[in-house]
């Protein structure tokens, strides 16, 4: 305990002595961060160089610690390992930091910086899930290399407020050195330990309103560093690598870039272009402040380090990966977390069926829209008469929008058909229409009604800075309420649902009525 409490000591007072140093440095070579107004709000620049601050205290102290006898079980080869693949991948975060690599290029330095590890013989050759033990062979290096990557990334994904990842990596590297000393791995605590400490010495100048920022340099380098202290200590005395230990420690960042992925993938974005829909951002715009949304992070990290100690010390395995299940999904549940990214999965996977029995039944109702980025690029006038053309073809005969922030109405409007008007449609079947009748002013007959019985399809999509936009539309039992039919509506609507959310002063406000050539135009019914 004496090592450990001494290894945590040095490396907080070499981060407390180094941080102004380089804020200092920053500042005189002018490397900085500036906001943007959008996902970084901060108003003056920041210093850039606190990662390059925390390397050298966590140098200073992984080679100072041993030096003085108080760390006489320490490994010298991985250790050695560790300091040249963390330096290496800190001068890649810091050229990304001054000179924005490609994403190629970054990737590429990342993986090299790996290759001292694995040189030194750091690999994950087996693991074991639920009692079986799986040899990984000739795939032990790549993967171990990937794992590595990952977690370097997922830190980086997750840097994007005030001492959140300095928090995050702090209460990471505490369970880490919880779990390595319960199994007898005093090297893994140790560094685990001194981690923590230059994490806790930087987090002194890193809290809300920062002074100085990790950069890319840094969030990297405490990825890479936990990324390899999960593996090394989490292995069981006489068996290989728990899977649980690793992925539940660094579930929380390694989620948020996986569902961040996901996001701007099915949205038809490039995955590495950053967005303001991180699981930090939606705390923030549901009004959680910096301090309680750290809170709420931070005891996610812990409640899944007690899982990874429970069940890799305690033996209960089952119960923590359903714990690990459960706490996520209480997450998405309510709505703090993965929402957006689910219904977008859910979505794509309906539209895949989608086209795959439209292809099938001959393509009846395929449907090709345009993309969310084809989307953006249309003039409001434009996009408002493709979604007026695309109602017509799905027989909708009345329409609401309705747009908000937060838990507020700001806007709603609603559209309709004249009632002779749909019923000819109806008898006519779908047509190439350019647009929708006439609106009503008043409901529809009375014959009308008794033949058909209307269905409403309701759905809501929120964007990412709290906005949200409603959409209502209604039609008649029949044609138009075909399978393929009703998947293609939502389909439809849930593209221009998404673009008016993040987008409300595209919608049609300003444009009840709308007449397009040879039609009578849709207006706004009373």
């Amino acid at each position: 305990m004496t090592s450990l409490a001494a290894a945590f000591a040095v490396s907080l007072s070499a981060s407390l002595l180094l941080t102004p140093w380089a804020r200092r440095l920053a500042w005189r070579i002018r490397a900085f961060d500036h906001g943007d107004g959008q996902r970084k709000l901060h108003p003056e620049p920041v210093p850039l160089l606190g990662g390059l601050a925390l390397y050298v205290a966590l140098l200073a102290a992984t080679l100072v610690i041993p030096a003085a006898g108080l760390a006489a079980g320490i490994e010298w080869p991985l250790t050695i390992a560790l300091l040249c693949s963390a330096g290496a991948i800190c001068l890649v975060g810091c050229l990304d930091d001054f000179a924005g690599l490609r994403v190629r290029w970054k990737l590429l330095g990342q993986v090299m910086a790996t290759l001292p590890l694995v040189l030194a013989g750091f690999a994950v050759e087996r693991v074991d899930v639920g009692g079986l033990s799986l040899d990984l062979g000739w795939l032990s290096v790549p993967l171990t290399i990937g794992w590595l990557v990952t977690g370097a990334n997922a830190l980086n994904f997750l840097d994007g407020m005030d001492a959140l990842a300095s928090v995050v990596g702090l209460v990471i590297a505490g369970a880490v050195a919880v779990m390595a000393s319960a199994l007898g791995h005093p090297e893994a605590a140790l560094l685990a330990l001194i981690l923590a400490g230059g994490l806790a010495g930087f987090l002194f100048y890193n809290w809300q309103p920062a002074t100085i920022y990790l950069g890319d340099a840094g969030s990297m380098l405490i990825g890479l560093w936990l990324s390899l202290l999960a593996i090394e200590g989490s292995q069981v005395p006489g068996g290989g690598t728990p899977l649980l230990a690793p992925l539940a420690l660094m579930s929380l960042p390694i989620a948020d870039m996986g569902l961040a992925i996901v996001r701007r993938t099915l949205a038809g974005k490039r995955f590495w272009i950053a967005d303001r829909a991180h699981v930090h951002h939606r705390l923030l715009d549901r009004g959680f402040g910096v301090g309680l949304t750290i809170a709420l992070l931070a005891g996610t990290c812990l409640l899944a380090g007690g899982a990874a100690y429970a069940g890799t010390v305690a033996g209960y395995e089952l119960a923590s990966w359903c714990g690990i299940v459960l706490l996520f999904a209480c997450l998405i549940r309510l709505r703090l977390f993965g929402d957006q990214e689910l219904a977008l999965a859910t979505q794509a996977i309906a539209m895949a069926s989608l086209r795959i029995v439209a292809r099938l039944s001959g393509g009846r109702f395929a449907r090709d829209l345009p993309s969310s980025v084809e989307l953006d690029r249309l003039s409001p006038e434009d996009a408002w008469a493709s979604f007026v053309t695309e109602l017509g073809l799905h027989r909708v005969e009345r329409l609401e929008i309705t747009l908000g922030s937060g838990h507020e109405v700001d806007w709603r409007a609603r559209w309709g058909l004249e009632p002779s008007a749909s019923a000819a449609r109806q008898r006519r079947g779908p047509s190439v229409a350019s647009s929708l009748p006439r609106a009503i002013r008043s409901p529809p007959p009375r014959h009308h009604t008794a033949l058909t019985t209307p269905w409403t399809l309701k759905v809501r999509f929120d964007a990412p800075g709290g906005g949200w936009c409603g959409l209502r539309a209604r039609v008649r039992q029949g044609p138009a309420t075909h399978p393929l039919n009703w998947l293609s509506l939502l389909d439809l609507l849930a593209l221009f649902g998404r673009h008016w959310a993040a987008h409300p002063e595209r919608a049609p406000r300003r444009q009840p009525h709308l007449e397009l050539p040879g039609r009578q135009g849709m207006r706004e019914a009373a």
